[in-house]
């Protein structure tokens, strides 16, 4: 126990450490980032930007208040409400990350929370065996949770005002905000005064020297601290002197025409929906910010896993494996990477079917050959067809690797009736197909929507808008997932029994956390109202939900102008958020050295697909970069060839088509330019000859056994078929891409090879030295030095010069190897044709 008890304090002396360095490094942040934001301060043009450049450091200011709720966390293993405050700390510091814009202001009083707390890891080991210290500190504890949660509200509310298109809600209590933020430090400041006073009469329990550590930060930070306080944009300060002006927000607030004034003066819309939004009541802000605030908070108090004392220490012991908290899991990870904090998905997926497979086989020998209720689910998760989808369900960051974390979250998510081996082959198969369900109600009320505008309905005009504003991104989505196919009869009738479960469950706590906020969606709180942070999983369900709901506004034959912004602005919410997701995955991909064109179009089973294909340009390939292919060679020391296999999926075909490999033996003949540029162009046609030779074989005729992608009425986009085996064999005209990139890879080796070539021609100069007889005599061994130096530049400036050609050959050659392309089609369809008549006239 004593030796615990040691653990647990050298423990709490590095994360002490750890805050204060995160403290003292935010205040040197603010003090270096001071001079820049007076700068833009005194220039004419950037004094409306003053708040944005300084909100450049909240990341630093936020940094302290996470460090601190380790802190607590770890305090709160002997003293309970310390735990308490170090869930609510770090629950709004996710809340607050998780915003699109910061504010400056906001992120100081982060700092004061994290100031006033840290205060606690002054304390010695058994401080919480005192009475006369543990009772009141619980309550001061108490009472900044509470307000911490005030403060939450608070900023939901700030940010709400500060999110609408006219920022005039937010001008309009600026002043008031400004009041507010200076009397939470004030609140929080004086909590801190109480600890302290409280701690110096229990001298014997404080460690001296976290005290003047702490007093030395205090000193550093009052002065730069105010400075960024007091701040305030341009606009801020023409409204806050507006309103003094008139006398009070609420004269401003409920006078139709000062409002106007009000509006113009700085230069702001007005629209009937912001005025609405200005104009409601207080007790109807409060209603609206507490249930969103509330709805967020709560979800991200879900997201922490309390991981007991025990868990922890058996995990130092045995292994991660010891904090999955599922049984049947826990054993697949123990008997699959038992040490490891992280597993390939594959790996971890086929010990999830070898596992099931023997529990399936144990329970029926010891239950007269009788099989176990779930063992239908063995044709689904164990054909490998399935694999990528279970991985992607649980790998949130789509990096190929499943955590610890990962799998307890999407283990938590399981319904309490459904046994593991059912959770895996819902997500294997069931998820697909229920987006097929949710795509064909988005498509239907847009075809009702079409139906009422064409009608001529009353609210005709607002129904055109919401379709121009919405349709084309969401259904874009929403028609981009490939078909399935249908299971068999046995195991199709227990499927769709958990589908339609699982849509009852997602829906109905949708709808209820729809409800709580009015359907008011903001960018920060579709993960809560989802219950995902992976959105993508519920993207199509909530945008059913949605567009279902404005149609039953949309066809009332009142329809006002506010609620027809909010429904817009809803769908735009989820669309920003998706485009985001996407944002981050191609960059996930990309620093793993993966093809992004090859993810996106297989992900989700093609979601993503179309959505990036067609905003690709505008909105996604803005960096310098692109998405043109590395130049990183595929072969290099990251991964091995059967790897980048695993990690690439291809299309299986019964014969496959390749370049002839080149020898790659140190004792190959250098070969000619001419030759290299012929070889590498002939590789380059055979590769994509061969391709061409499958596109025609599968054009050919009707051979997609998948049918129409997209349902009824709408065109197949790709040319897909199945093996017996359950492989798929895919060809469309994306492959134009991967031939050019196998022709880049190609002529890469070519190089490498002409290189190896060179270098081995230096080696045998370099040979003949060692091999020159010492009697020569000096002038003679200068002579040669010479001859051999300049035969070794030629070789070098010759070889710098093709490599320069043959970059610039990779790089402008895709009209040529197109127009090559061409021809071979135009060959082999003429072959093609030839064969057919080789048929008839058999």
């Amino acid at each position: 126990m004593a030796y615990n008890s040691e653990v647990r304090a050298e423990a709490i002396d590095e994360v002490f450490e750890s805050a204060t360095r995160s403290i003292e490094y935010a205040e040197a942040v603010m003090s270096k980032t001071r001079a820049s934001v007076e700068k833009t301060q005194r220039s004419q043009e950037t004094r409306n930007k003053i708040i944005s450049k300084a909100s450049e450091i909240v990341n630093a200011l936020l940094e302290p208040a996470s460090q601190v709720a380790n802190l607590l966390d770890g305090l709160g293993g002997v003293f309970p409400p310390c735990k308490v405050a170090s869930n609510a700390l770090a629950a709004l510091v996710k809340l607050e990350v998780d915003r699109r814009d910061n504010d400056v202001r906001i992120g100081l009083v982060y700092l004061d929370m994290s100031t006033t707390l840290v205060t606690l890891g002054t304390l010695k080991p058994g401080f919480q065996t005192e009475r006369t210290l543990a009772v009141p500190l619980g309550q001061i504890i108490d009472e900044i949770c509470n307000l911490m949660k005030e403060f939450g509200q608070f900023s939901e509310a700030f940010y709400d005002a500060k999110s609408l298109k006219s920022k005039l809600k937010h001008l309009l209590h600026s002043k008031s905000n400004s009041d507010k933020l200076l009397k939470f430090h004030d609140r929080i400041t004086s909590y801190k005064s109480q600890i302290t006073g409280l701690l110096s009469q229990q001298a014997v329990l404080i460690l001296v020297a976290h005290t003047e550590i702490l007093g030395r930060i205090e000193r550093g930070l009052v002065s730069v601290q105010g400075f960024y306080a007091s701040l305030s944009d341009e606009k801020e300060g023409v409204a806050a002197q507006f309103v003094y002006e008139r006398g009070s927000e609420e004269i401003v607030q409920n006078d139709n025409e000062t409002l106007e004034e009000f509006a113009e003066t700085v230069e702001e819309a007005l629209t009937p929906s912001v005025r609405r939004s200005v104009q409601e009541s207080a007790d109807e802000t409060y209603r609206q910010t507490q249930a969103s605030f509330m709805l967020k908070f709560q979800f991200a108090l879900e997201q922490r896993i309390d991981e007991s004392q025990e868990m922890i220490l058996n995990e130092l012991k045995s292994g991660p494996y010891e904090l999955i908290q599922d049984p049947d899991v826990k054993e697949i990870w123990k008997n699959t990477a038992a040490k490891e904090s992280s597993v390939k998905r594959r790996q971890f997926i086929d010990g999830l079917n070898y596992h099931f497979n023997v529990q399936f086989k144990k329970y029926k020998t010891e239950h007269n050959r009788a099989e176990r209720e779930d063992s239908w689910t063995k044709a689904i998760i164990s054909k490998v067809q399935f694999h990528p989808a279970i991985g992607d369900a649980i790998d949130d960051d789509a990096s190929g690797y499943i955590s610890v974390d990962e799998l307890n979250n999407f283990m938590r998510k399981k319904p309490a009736m459904w046994s593991v081996p059912q959770w895996m082959a819902y997500w294997a198969y069931g998820w697909d197909a229920d987006n097929f369900v949710y795509q064909g109600k988005i498509n239907k009320v847009y075809k009702e929507l079409h139906k009422l505008q064409d009608q001529g309905v009353p609210s005709a005009h607002f129904i055109e808008r919401y379709i121009d504003e919405t349709e084309e991104r969401v259904t874009t989505f929403a028609d981009s997932v490939y078909f399935m196919r249908d299971l068999d009869p046995p195991a199709a009738m227990k499927m769709d029994k958990m589908r339609e479960e699982w849509r009852a469950m997602v829906e109905s706590s949708m709808k209820k956390r729809l409800r709580s906020v009015g359907y008011k969606i903001d960018y920060s709180s579709i993960s809560a109202i989802s219950g995902s942070e992976r959105v993508e999983a519920s993207f199509l369900a909530l945008a059913s939900m949605l567009v279902s709901r404005h149609l039953s506004i949309l066809r009332k034959p009142t329809v006002s102008e506010e609620d027809v912004d909010e429904a817009i602005d809803s769908m735009a919410v989820i669309v920003d958020v998706i485009h985001d997701r996407i944002a981050e995955l191609k960059a996930i991909w990309r620093r793993q050295r993966m093809d992004v064109d090859t993810q996106i179009r297989y992900y989700a089973n093609g979601m993503l697909e179309d959505y990036y294909k067609k905003y690709r340009a505008e909105e996604f390939d803005t960096d310098a970069e692109g998405d043109e292919e590395s130049s990183w060679d595929s072969e290099d020391e990251w991964e091995s060839e059967d790897e980048e296999a695993d990690t690439k999926p291809s299309a299986n075909t019964d014969k496959q088509v390749t370049a002839q490999p080149v020898s790659r033996h140190p004792s190959a003949p250098s070969q000619s330019n001419a030759e290299v540029q012929g070889g590498q162009q002939r590789a380059g046609r055979g590769a994509q000859g061969g391709q061409s030779q499958l596109r025609s074989v599968n054009q050919g005729g009707n051979r997609n056994p998948r049918g129409d992608r997209r349902g009824q009425g709408q065109p197949a986009r790709s040319n897909r078929s199945f093996h017996d085996d359950g492989s798929e064999e895919v060809q469309d005209s994306s492959d134009d891409d991967e031939q050019r990139g196998q022709g880049d890879s190609t002529g890469r080796r070519t190089r490498a090879v002409r290189n190896a070539g060179d270098d081995k021609n230096d080696e045998e100069l370099d040979s003949e030295d060692n091999t020159q007889g010492g009697d020569d005599d000096d002038e003679a061994e200068a002579d040669g030095e010479s001859d051999r130096q300049q035969k070794r530049g030629q070789s070098r400036r010759a070889r710098a010069v093709q490599n320069a050609r043959d970059d610039e050959d990779d790089e402008g050659g895709d009209d040529e190897e197109e127009e090559e392309e061409e021809s071979d089609d135009k060959r082999q369809g003429e072959g093609d044709d030839d064969d057919e008549d080789d048929d008839d006239d058999d």
